[in-house]
């Protein structure tokens, strides 16, 4: 029943919080100079994903900024990309750090939602981000969050999303006449 209720409240905040979605539109990879990447860092291996493509970008010239969601309340180490914790989410699952306002307020060219899971934070996250085009994984329950859809394997890994997401975004051309 409390479950529940924290989703209901979490959907109504996040309608309350993006009344008129920003403007969005189309962009290539090649033509793109700032991409996002919000991934669920909880797995110690989604990371190493994420920060293997965050590099491939970053040698095509790109910016690359990266933010990580841990599902814990503690975190061992320090990492060494700007994250949030379930510390830094009000009772019912909305964000309210200072590295997530600055992470939605970029103009990315791109956003990259790579979780495979549903992260709710994440998707918040992604909802609320200023970014002109997000792509992320299908599911048809989750059509706010992504303007570019990925529908991969029944249970993809986060290395078969990036590889598909890159595919995808690889076919996108844009006419900028």
């Amino acid at each position: 029943m409390l479950r529940k209720l924290k989703r209901w409240l979490f959907y109504r905040a996040l309608r309350k919080d993006t009344p008129q979605p920003p403007p969005r539109g189309a962009a290539s990879l090649d033509s793109a100079r700032k991409v996002g990447i919000a991934f669920d860092a909880s797995e110690p291996g989604n990371y190493v994903a994420v920060n293997h493509y965050a590099l491939k970008l970053r040698e095509q010239g790109k910016k690359v900024e990266l933010l990580g969601y841990y599902s814990h309340r503690h975190i061992d180490g320090i990492p060494v990309f700007p994250y949030f914790n379930r510390k830094e989410l009000n009772w019912y699952g909305k964000p309210k750090s200072n590295t997530v306002e600055h992470f939605m307020n970029n103009d990315y060219d791109i956003l990259i939602n790579a979780y495979t899971e549903e992260c709710l934070p994440l998707e918040y996250v992604s909802t609320c981000s200023k970014s002109k085009m997000r792509v992320g994984l299908y599911d048809d329950e989750k059509l706010h969050c992504s303007d570019v859809l990925i529908k991969p394997h029944d249970h993809p890994t986060i290395d078969q999303l990036i590889q598909d997401i890159d595919r995808y975004l690889q076919m996108i051309k844009i006419n900028e006449n």
